[in-house]
Parts: C-alpha cells; structure tokens; sequence
C-alpha cells in the first residue's frame, strides 16, 4: 500500500488566475459599489455587504448589499442578494428588494453583473431612496443640533 502525499492533490495556486478571481468575485465587485456610495455621501450613507443565508440547500455562500443611513443607531436598508447558482461564481441569481422581492435576469460574468448592478443604481427607486436618506440623515443631525439665533 502506497502513501499519497494529499498536499501533491491539490491544486497549485497560479498568481493571475489568483487574482483575476478575486478581481471578479461578486463581493469585490459590491464592495466597490459600497465605497462610491461612501464617498459620493461621506458620513451619512454606506454601502454595506454580508454574507446572506444559503435558502436554496446547496451550501454556497450569497451577500446581501445594505445602504447604511448615519441616522440615530444606524438604519440599513437592503437592496438586493446575490447568490451563485454553482460552485462557480458565476452565474449569479439577484434579487432586488424594491416594494416586493425581485428577482431579476441572471449575471453570467463579471460584466453583466456589473451592468446589471449599474441599472439597479439608475432606477428611480434606488434614487429616491439614495436621496430620501441623505435627507434623513442631514434631518436627524439638524433635530439634534439646533441652531442658536
């Protein structure tokens, strides 16, 4: 009986490919659009991601995208989920939290993922809700911060 070394079973990481991955995954691609959403609207919103809970049984991981308000403990609102469809990254289910969830056309690479999230940003919901809690915020800290005439 032979000894397998396990460790020669594995795959050997190869650099680009490396990080051509972690240039492509979907958590690197949300948290850019969190930090735009950071630093168009410092100190009042954020764009947050955590992972979201496995609903279909098949054990990947999915994320959860927050827009995060600075307004008395905080107030999140989430706006969509993105879970993969196998063990792949790609492709992706998103479903958009507007009225009623929504789910929208899969992303089957990077690019379309990045342009379906690009329309999502552009809907005159994700506007009026961008714009309804930067009032918000500057409101909340005007209540807490009165003027002296």
């Amino acid at each position: 009986m032979t000894v397998i070394d396990i460790a020669s079973l594995l795959p050997d990481p190869d650099k680009d490919s490396y990080e051509k991955l972690k240039r492509e995954h979907p958590f690197i691609i949300l948290t850019r659009y969190g930090q735009a959403i950071c630093e168009k609207y410092p100190g009042k919103l954020d764009g947050i991601i955590t992972e979201s809970a496995d609903t279909s049984g098949n054990g990947l991981i999915g994320y959860a995208f927050y827009i995060s308000a600075a307004i008395g403990k905080g107030y999140s609102y989430r706006l969509l989920e993105v879970s993969p469809t196998t063990i792949d990254m790609y492709p992706l289910k998103v479903t958009l939290f507007e009225k009623h969830p929504q789910v929208l056309p899969e992303a089957s690479t990077p690019i379309e993922f990045e342009n379906l999230l690009n329309t999502v940003i552009r809907m005159g919901f994700t506007q009026t809700l961008l714009m309804n809690l930067v009032s918000q915020v500057d409101l909340y800290r005007e209540s807490r911060n009165p003027k002296m005439d």
